[in-house]
């Protein structure tokens, strides 16, 4: 019968094979397989042989009351106790067993002195039956009976069951099932998922570039043919550049490109670059018909692409509007007709309307980014950003968490957040961590961010750092120049360039992710 039954499962699809575009478990697992075991009883034939394999897993265990873990396993417990002439309940959605005497927690049959069967629809690390079970037996259960339709035998939910004083039966594993998936996949992904079965913590990153998700393969893709995490803003300052360069917004495109040509010819790598629109938008001249500005951004992102072909642009745009203004926003940035940046900073606090013409271009066609504005490292952050709320959180953990939800589904959906701010860098990586949010970290030299100590926090968090951008501005376009000292004599040319370089291969030094280009790098 267990042939037939798990034919019958994969007959009306309710496995699914998700090799490019991996499941989430809620325990933050990758999987590329799910069953949807809550739809068994949705089906007659297989309602009968879960209720049949169910009856004989008991081997004569007395039971007396049947409960359903809320809400994969309701239909299956009541189905169940109906079959088999059982009283039935339910433990409340969410309900914690350290909840106990604080309101009522479980619904229908009473189990005071009654031997229970608690059904579970699937099991990972069995938290959910592990906790129900334990509601059970506060609430005066004899004893309780584990039973589910299918595990995925990890041993994490051996481990829990073992400390919980509990175990549980299967109707059918993974391992049961993997026979005949070998039939119907290809041998590449059958390899896979033997792979994930032998170490599923691991799996997810030595797969992880094979994975359609967009901006996110590509960022980190980006990373590792780059070598590099660092983000350069481009943000030009007229009164820095050397002498025997036109001070112009012309003459600062010029001297861009022989940076990053030299970057290129010392084989220093580049993960990113980030100019800000206004530094540039400020050169036009609409009424006398010129775009000065504009072109000279191309012509600096044209460079960029050319020395490191494997870049990406991020324009630090900060838009955000609503209806159709923000449409038109994320069309001119994004869109083929438009800059066509691999990404977009942008104000996230005027909410969903705002952020969601942006967040469309987040899927495997289209391959964009989208950075939302959630704690930004400039001293007026703490005017609305970092304002308590009622619930002893801030107001820029509530932005996170809605770029949580906005990300869902929408991979390259990622946050601003400071890198010149320790503490509350530490709380947003330890938020976005295994949830697939790129970050950029603006804060890193000048404002007084050091890529080492943010690299600590990372990886402290267990965040994602091929999803990271750590990025400098001043520090990297003109090191040489404050504008507190503006008279101070300015380093020729030649200097200058070799400067910008040394700064951009020290912060690679510091944050340790590469020491070497890929090998094609200088062809």
């Amino acid at each position: 019968m267990k042939e037939q039954f798990i034919r019958g499962i994969l007959n009306r699809k309710l496995t699914t094979i998700a090799f490019r575009l991996p499941i989430i478990f809620k325990i933050g697992l990758p999987s590329p397989v799910y069953g949807d075991y809550r739809s068994v009883f949705s089906y007659p034939e297989l309602r009968e042989m879960a209720c049949e394999m169910m009856y004989d897993s008991l081997e004569r265990t007395n039971i007396d009351v049947v409960y359903g873990v809320s809400e994969g396993a309701l239909s299956a417990a009541a189905v169940f106790a109906h079959v088999y002439g059982l009283d039935y309940g339910f433990i409340r959605k969410d309900a914690k067993v350290k909840d106990y005497g604080l309101g009522k927690l479980i619904e229908g049959a009473s189990v005071a002195g009654r031997d229970v069967l608690l059904i579970e629809d699937l099991v990972t690390s069995g938290s959910s039956v592990i906790n129900n079970a334990l509601i059970l037996l506060k609430s005066g259960a004899r004893s309780v009976t584990i039973r589910v339709l299918f595990s995925y035998d990890m041993a994490i939910a051996q481990k829990e069951f073992q400390e919980a004083g509990l175990s549980y039966k299967a109707l059918i594993t993974v391992y049961d099932v993997m026979p005949y998936l070998k039939e119907i996949l290809s041998v590449p992904e059958y390899d896979s998922l033997e792979d994930w079965l032998k170490d599923s913590a691991g799996w997810f990153e030595r797969h992880k570039l094979e994975f359609q998700f967009g901006f996110l393969t590509d960022l980190r893709i980006s990373a590792e043919r780059t070598g590099s995490l660092i983000c350069a803003g481009i943000d030009p300052v007229l009164e820095s550049l050397p002498a025997g360069r036109t001070r112009s917004i012309a003459g600062f495109a010029a001297h861009m490109e022989d940076v990053f040509s030299e970057m290129k010819a010392q084989g220093v790598p580049l993960g990113m670059i980030k100019p800000n629109h206004g530094f540039y938008e400020i050169h036009n001249r609409p009424w006398d018909r010129k775009q000065e500005g504009d072109h000279a951004l191309l012509r600096i992102m044209q460079a960029a692409k050319k020395n490191f072909p494997d870049i990406k642009i991020n324009t630090d745009a900060k838009r955000g509007d609503i209806g159709k203004s923000s449409e038109n926003y994320a069309q001119a940035w994004l869109g083929e007709n438009g800059w066509r940046a691999d990404a977009v900073t942008v104000h996230g606090y005027m909410g969903t309307d705002s952020v969601e013409p942006f967040t469309k271009f987040c899927n495997d066609k289209d391959r964009k980014g989208a950075y939302i504005l959630c704690l930004t490292s400039n001293p007026g952050s703490k005017d609305v950003q970092k304002l308590e709320l009622g619930n002893w959180k801030y107001v820029y953990e509530a932005m996170g968490q809605n770029i949580i939800k906005w990300a869902a589904k929408k991979p390259g959906v990622g946050a601003v957040i400071p890198g010149n701010s320790p503490k509350e860098l530490s709380v947003l990586a330890r938020l976005f961590a295994g949830k697939s949010i790129p970050t950029l970290l603006p804060g890193i030299g000048s404002q007084g961010g050091r890529a080492d100590v943010v690299m600590q926090n990372l990886h402290d968090a267990k965040f994602e750092v091929e999803l990271a951008r750590l990025s400098v501005s001043s520090h990297f376009t003109h090191p040489w120049y404050s504008e507190k000292k503006p008279n101070a004599p300015i380093p020729p040319r030649n200097e200058c360039i070799e400067m910008s370089v040394n700064a951009i291969k020290e912060l690679n030094e510091q944050v340790g992710y590469k020491q070497n280009l890929p090998t094609d790098f200088l062809d």
